[in-house]
């Protein structure tokens, strides 16, 4: 069996805590998690492609076991966690050769693409917004809506609708036939509620959540990942949401 292994990077005030699974000399490929999971979504990943990978999976900050130190004022923004990774990238000193980028990690692994921190020859793009409008769904219609409220009412609103225990169980298991229920591990759902109920990891997923308009705007990113799509592959499919939990 793969030996997992669980690191630590420092990079500006925060810890980053990352899986590492494979070969070290082998290709890179960097996984980033969406919300509200963290690295261990891809455990079972990490576990099939090590034998060929060098594969590292890190925490984003505000999730998993990555911590901001207490005398760091930390942006909680999508800007601010592509900051953190890019920095821990370079502190690695590795090339990635492959990006797997899931959820709320697709918008980081977007201004990653975009500020050149990193050029993979294979991306793998899995719910998440390449284009504004195109193949929207309720829910992000309505993220769109919450842009024109005031903050404080928006912010309300996210913590009575989502950011609760409720809303996190129904991000795991909502409207999952019985077959594909019974396959998700209840530790995700704990892991993901039990890091929002840790001292200010609540206050940070409002932060990031209110923050979301920014990818709407961020439409230079989009283009570029276009421009990645003639040149590598790029793969999005339906009905991917469950596929790592």
């Amino acid at each position: 069996m793969a030996e997992i292994r669980y690191c630590y990077s420092v990079v500006d005030g925060v810890e980053v805590m990352y899986r590492s699974a494979g070969p070290v000399g082998a290709p890179t490929v960097l996984l980033l998690h969406g919300f509200p999971s963290s690295s261990f979504q891809f455990r079972q990943m990490l576990t099939a492609l090590s034998d060929q990978w060098h594969l590292l999976a890190p925490d984003l900050p505000g999730f998993g076991f990555t911590t901001v130190r207490s005398e760091r004022s930390y942006s909680y923004s999508f800007d601010g966690i592509a900051d953190t990774i890019a920095q821990w990238i370079d502190k690695l000193r590795v090339t990635i050769s492959a990006a797997y980028l899931h959820d709320y990690g697709g918008h980081v692994g977007f201004r990653l693409l975009v500020r050149g921190s990193f050029q993979p020859r294979a991306l793998v793009i899995q719910n998440t917004e390449a284009y504004a409008g195109d193949g929207w769904r309720g829910p992000m219609w309505g993220i769109e809506a919450r842009q024109k409220e005031p903050p404080a009412e928006g912010r309300a609103r996210l913590q009575s609708t989502l950011i609760n225990e409720a809303g996190i169980r129904k991000e795991f298991f909502e409207d999952l036939p019985t077959g594909i229920a019974e396959r998700i591990d209840p530790a995700a759902f704990q892991l993901g509620w039990g890091k929002i109920c840790s001292p200010g990891a609540l206050e940070a997923m409002l932060d990031l959540h209110m923050d979301y308009a920014s990818n709407i705007r961020f439409t230079i990113a989009f283009k570029r990942i276009s421009e990645l799509c003639a040149l590598r592959r790029c793969c999005c499919g339906e009905n991917g949401i469950n596929i790592f939990r």
